[in-house]
C-alpha cells in the first residue's frame, strides 16, 4: 500500500517481487519463526531500489517501502544497523488515518494499546470480508466494508468462503463463475449456501479468479481465469506429521482428446484399463485447467492439456487435450492509425466456452462500399489483423462475417 512498510519473509515467496519504484531494506538474523507479540531483531545487509528477481534467503527477511515508507528507510537505515521489530495485532479498528507525518505516532498507539489475550493467541491468520453469516443469520456487510454493492455484493462471481458450524468443525467453500457451467454468486446467495452447509459464522473470503481449492496437491474446482491465478495469500490445513503414502503403484494412461464442452466418465476409463476394482477414492486436476467432480465426471472447458489425476490404492494420471469448440463469437477491436482514412483491427474469435478458435475464414468488408472488402483467418491465437481503409465520407459500418457465427458489425471510432 502507498506510503507503507511491508516485511517480506521466505515464507512469503521464494522471490521478492518488488518493483525498482520500492525501496528495500534486506535483513539478516530473522531464523525464527513469527509469531503475535513477539520481538525479532535483525542487522541491515544493504538498502536499496525494489530488484523483481532477487531472491529472500533463509534466515533473511526483506523491509519493502512505498511513497514515505521508502523515504523513511532510506534516511534511517544503513548497512550494519540493528533493527527491532515487534509483531502485534489489535482487536479494535484504527481511528481515522492521521497525516502521514504522524505515521509513527499511529504506530505508537497501536503499540501503547496492546492486544487482548484472544489476539495474543493466534497462530494463524488470513484476511477476509465482508461478513456472510453471524449466529446463524445471513449478515452481509457489504456497506459497513465499503465495498461496491452492484458490482461486488449483488452481482455473481466465484467466491471463497469460510465458515464454523455449531459443532465446530470448519467448512472450506469455493463456488466456480464467470464460466457456462457455473456464474458464481451474489454475496446474499453465498450466504445462504453457507448456512444450508450448517455454517452459524462465515465470512467471505478472496474470490473471482482467485478462488481454487487444492486437496491432496489436486484442483478440486475451476479457476475462472483458465488456469490458476497466483495468489497473495492463502488458508491451509496441513497434516500434523508426515504419513507415509498408501499408494502403492502410479499408473500413467495415453493422453484422450476431447472438444471443448465433452464430459468424459472416468470411472469408464478405468474400467477400460482394466482397473475397474480398484477406482479411485479422490479426483483431480494437476494444473486447475479443467473440473472433474468427486463422481469422477471430466468436464472439458478451458482449451489446452489437463492432467488428471485418480489417487486410491493406485494413482492414475491421464492427460487430457481439450480442444476449442466451434467458431461462436467474432470480438473485433478497431483504432486510427497515423494515414487518412486509415485504421487497423484486430479480431478475436472464440467458442461459446471463450477459447480462441484458429483457423476461422473472417470476411472484411466496408458496407455500402463493395470494393472495400478483405478476406482474413485465424492464428493459432484465434486472432486475425488487418490494417484498411475505411473513407470518410462512407460513414457507414464495417461487417464482420463467417458462416455459422452471428455478423458483427462496428461502427467508426469516434476521434
Amino acid at each position: 500500500a502507498k506510503d507503507e512498510i511491508t516485511l517480506l519473509t521466505p515464507a512469503y515467496a521464494a522471490r521478492r517481487r518488488t518493483p525498482p519504484t520500492l525501496i528495500t531494506a534486506e535483513l539478516s538474523g530473522f531464523d525464527k519463526p513469527i509469531h503475535v507479540n513477539t520481538e525479532q531483531a535483525g542487522k541491515v545487509n544493504r538498502v536499496s531500489e525494489g530488484e523483481e528477481d532477487r531472491p529472500i534467503n533463509k534466515g533473511t527477511a526483506i523491509l519493502v517501502g512505498s511513497g514515505a515508507g521508502a523515504a523513511w528507510l532510506n534516511a534511517h537505515l544503513k548497512p550494519d544497523d540493528y533493527v527491532k521489530l515487534n509483531f502485534l495485532l489489535s482487536p479494535n479498528p484504527l481511528p481515522e488515518r492521521p497525516d502521514k507525518n504522524l505515521m509513527k505516532a499511529r504506530a505508537q498507539e497501536l503499540f501503547d494499546r496492546g492486544s487482548s489475550d484472544t489476539w495474543s493467541n493466534v497462530e494463524n491468520a488470513v484476511g477476509g470480508g465482508p461478513w456472510l453469516v453471524k449466529d446463524g443469520k445471513q449478515y452481509v456487510d457489504g456497506i459497513a466494508e465499503s465495498v461496491n454493492q452492484e458490482s461486488f455484493t449483488m452481482a455473481r462471481h466465484p467466491r471463497t468462503a469460510v465458515g464454523v458450524t455449531k459443532e465446530g468443525d470448519l467448512l472450506l467453500v469455493t463456488i466456480d463463475g464467470r464460466q457456462s457451467f457455473s456464474k458464481g454468486t451474489t454475496l446474499p446467495e453465498t450466504a445462504d449456501i453457507m448456512i444450508r452447509l450448517g455454517a452459524v459464522n462465515a465470512i467471505n473470503l478472496d474470490g473471482g479468479g482467485s478462488t481454487a481449492m487444492v486437496v491432496k496437491d489436486l484442483y478440486v474446482n475451476s479457476p475462472s481465469d483458465g488456469t490458476p491465478r497466483p495468489v497473495a495469500d492463502a488458508l491451509l490445513v496441513l497434516q500434523s506429521s508426515s504419513i507415509p503414502s498408501k499408494y502403492a503403484e502410479t499408473r500413467k494412461f495415453n493422453r484422450l482428446t476431447v472438444t471443448a464442452g465433452e464430459e468424459i466418465s472416468l470411472p469408464e476409463v478405468w474400467h477400460q484399463m482394466g482397473l475397474g476394482a480398484t477406482l479411485p477414492d479422490w479426483w483431480g486436476t494437476e494444473n486447475g485447467t479443467s473440473f472433474v467432480d468427486q463422481a469422477g465426471m471430466f468436464f472439458g472447458f478451458h482449451a489446452g492439456t489437463a492432467t488428471v489425476i485418480g489417487t486410491g490404492t493406485i494413482i492414475g494420471t491421464l492427460p487430457i487435450l481439450v480442444k476449442p469448440g466451434l467458431a461462436d463469437r467474432i470480438v473485433p477491436t478497431v483504432k486510427k492509425v497515423e494515414l487518412p482514412d486509415t485504421y487497423s483491427m484486430e479480431v478475436l474469435v472464440t467458442d461459446k466456452y471463450k477459447n480462441p478458435v484458429p483457423n476461422v475464414g473472417l470476411s472484411v468488408r466496408v458496407k455500402g462500399a463493395p470494393t472495400e472488402s478483405y478476406s482474413l483467418t485465424t492464428d493459432v491465437a484465434g486472432k486475425a489483423s488487418l490494417i484498411f481503409t475505411w473513407p470518410l465520407d462512407l460513414n457507414l459500418p464495417i461487417e464482420i462475417s463467417s458462416p455459422g457465427i452471428v455478423t458483427v458489425q462496428v461502427k467508426r471510432p469516434i476521434p
